[in-house]
């Protein structure tokens, strides 16, 4: 009998495993990207005429229209109680002096102190 020798080459159809082609890898060059100058506003300096004052056509006597002064108020029991308290405890809370005191919270408060 006569054997054929055969061949431990794995052979396989082409129907059971197709062969996938290497992907052609494209490598796209680049375009170099036109980037637009950034525009810097310049600083120019600036001129302000100054101001004139308009010259008077003809000297007119002032009119006085100021309002009469209101009258000045006298201040609220409250507010001379509260300066006389804080002068009290300004003085270190002395004793028998609460009409001193008082009076001079209602002199003080009148002066606008």
């Amino acid at each position: 009998m006569k054997t054929k020798k055969t061949t431990s080459k794995a052979t396989s159809s082409p129907a059971a495993t197709p062969k996938a082609k290497p992907a052609k890898i494209i490598a796209a060059k680049a375009e170099p990207k036109t980037v637009a100058p950034k525009v810097v506003p310049k600083l120019v300096p600036m001129v302000v005429p100054l101001a004139t004052t308009p010259k008077p056509a003809a000297k007119t006597p002032a009119k006085k229209t100021s309002a009469p002064l209101p009258a000045p108020t006298e201040p609220t029991q409250e507010a001379i109680a509260l300066r006389a308290y804080l002068i009290w405890e300004r003085e270190g809370r002395p004793d028998g002096r609460s009409a001193e005191h008082w009076t001079l919270a209602l002199t003080e408060l009148k002066a606008g102190k």
